[in-house]
């Protein structure tokens, strides 16, 4: 009887002794290759969502900063903010002062509380794509102030460079209701974020379309050139302050037929 009772006993143990073993080494595999595949499918998805999260804070940050410039130029008669990045006067985002000065202790480097619209932003963040933070920048154009490395500057976006005739006083070229009339402000490009670094940069130029603050828009200017820098295009913001991210051949076919020019096309 007592015998009958153990052979019981051992028969209703049994599997639990075999499962203590663990895996074996094909369902080992099996499990690794069920967690490869699923990476490599949702790898891609949060990639791209991430890509699109980037592209929303991009357009929000550009159109922040396209109104600040349009409030600016109520509160100036009208003028726009300068987009010079060179020259002794003020500029739009602070930018590339040719001497140090004490608000501004580095030349060929950028300071947003320095420049003629953050009064109307008060935040720096704004300035800078989300995709850019702690990624170098062009070397040949900043020149980082002691304590900062070319990953820290602070500004994705180029304004318009034919907004600006250089004036010694920080104004734009002439009043923004002096717009050429036979086209919409909407369709004006303000502002528009260029590519990083020179691995971002367009194949044909490599310089072409790389963030410098400034973006001259006349269309025969292939030295600057709209870029592939959010998928297969980039955001702009346009005069009459909204922002949207744009693939690169409608850009590109805006600022080859002169689309851009605020007061002429030639």
């Amino acid at each position: 009887m007592a015998f009958s009772r153990n052979l019981r006993l051992y028969a209703w143990s049994a599997p639990f002794r075999r499962s203590s073993k663990g895996f074996t080494l094909i369902e080992l595999l099996v499990v690794i290759a069920i967690i490869a595949i699923l990476a490599a499918i949702l790898f891609p998805v949060f990639s791209r969502v991430r890509m699109r999260a980037n592209v929303a804070k991009c357009t929000s940050n550009m159109a922040q900063l396209a109104k600040a410039m349009v409030m600016y130029a109520n509160d100036n008669k009208g003028y726009l903010p300068t987009p010079g990045w060179s020259g002794d006067w003020p500029n739009w985002a602070g930018c590339k002062p040719p001497q140090a000065t004490a608000q501004m202790p580095k030349a060929n480097w950028v300071y947003p509380e320095a420049g003629q619209i953050w009064p109307y932003v008060k935040a720096a963040r704004v300035y800078l794509c989300p995709q850019d933070v702690k990624r170098a920048a062009n070397p040949d154009y900043w020149d980082p102030p002691a304590g900062k490395s070319i990953k820290d500057m602070p500004l994705s976006y180029s304004m318009n460079g034919r907004f600006s005739t250089g004036n010694p006083d920080g104004s734009g070229a002439t009043p923004m209701d002096s717009v050429r009339g036979n086209i919409d402000p909407a369709q004006i490009m303000l502002l528009i974020q260029e590519a990083r670094n020179r691995e971002d940069t367009s194949p044909v130029v490599w310089s072409a379309g790389m963030n410098d603050s400034v973006f001259d828009a006349h269309p025969g200017n292939l030295q600057d050139n709209p870029n592939h820098v959010h998928y297969d295009g980039t955001c702009v913001a346009y005069l009459d302050g909204h922002a949207k991210w744009k693939p690169y051949k409608q850009l590109d076919t805006e600022h080859r037929n002169g689309q851009w020019m605020p007061y002429s096309r030639y």
